[in-house]
């Protein structure tokens, strides 16, 4: 296993992230929608200047052109290659892209309220939370990092699951009848008949996760033959 990619292991335990190619595709589509009020926004704001607005009408039409840049600078960079994280350093940070739909989505609520004199639209509240997400966005990808990860400990081998609310699957290694593992997906199988299928092909750390994989059909072996556990490889 490559150590300080995306494993964190000990002599004990090793934690993998299980990270989805699907479920960034999903991320991304869904950030995605936040462009389609930024460009409406950055037109009505550029054609608002060239009307020659004045006072805070030219303010708003400055707010929405310069949000609305980010958000799309920001939505680019999101699109870029990223290069793996070791596990132990975690995923710190804001997410500017959303901190800066929010900016937009304020953006359109300070303009109806100019229009109409109304400030606690739904905008607003969608702004409040697009903020929060933005700005928890450390701490709530390390929860579902940690959610989603595949963990082997001395006692047991467990694996997360793909939803937010789906239960993790943890078996002790006595439990345990079977771990197959190929190129392209890998299957654990109870005595009891439960199993947990995991698609090696839509993951984009799948060599990490393989080798746990591979480290877990070895502690299997050396609980059914009796031989006391050697370390996990790093």
């Amino acid at each position: 296993m490559s150590a300080g990619q995306t494993a964190r292991a000990t002599g004990d335990e090793v934690v993998v992230p299980l990270r989805s190619r699907r479920r960034q595709r999903a991320a991304i589509a869904q950030k995605l929608q936040h462009l389609i009020p930024a460009a409406g926004l950055l037109f009505s704001g550029v054609q608002s200047l060239m009307a020659g607005v004045e006072g805070f009408e030219r303010v708003l039409a400055f707010v929405g052109i310069i949000t609305s840049a980010l958000l799309m600078g920001a939505f680019g960079r999101h699109l870029r290659p990223r290069r793996p994280q070791p596990a132990e350093h975690g995923t710190h940070g804001v997410d500017w892209m959303d901190i800066w739909a929010a900016g937009v989505l304020f953006a359109e609520a300070a303009e109806k309220w100019r229009v109409r004199g109304h400030i606690w639209r739904p905008e607003t509240l969608a702004a409040m939370a697009t903020l929060g997400v933005g700005v928890l966005h450390g701490r709530l990808a390390e929860a579902a990092e940690r959610r989603r990860s595949l963990r082997l400990t001395r006692d047991d081998l467990s694996i997360g699951g793909r939803l937010r609310f789906s239960r993790r699957f943890t078996a002790r290694w006595d439990e345990i009848a079977s771990i197959d593992v190929t190129d392209r997906e890998a299957t654990v199988r109870t005595h009891r008949g439960a199993r947990r299928r995991l698609n090696l092909a839509d993951l984009e750390n799948a060599p990490d996760v393989r080798a746990a994989l591979h480290a877990a059909e070895q502690r299997l072996a050396e609980h059914r033959s009796g031989q006391r556990f050697l370390p996990l490889p790093n």
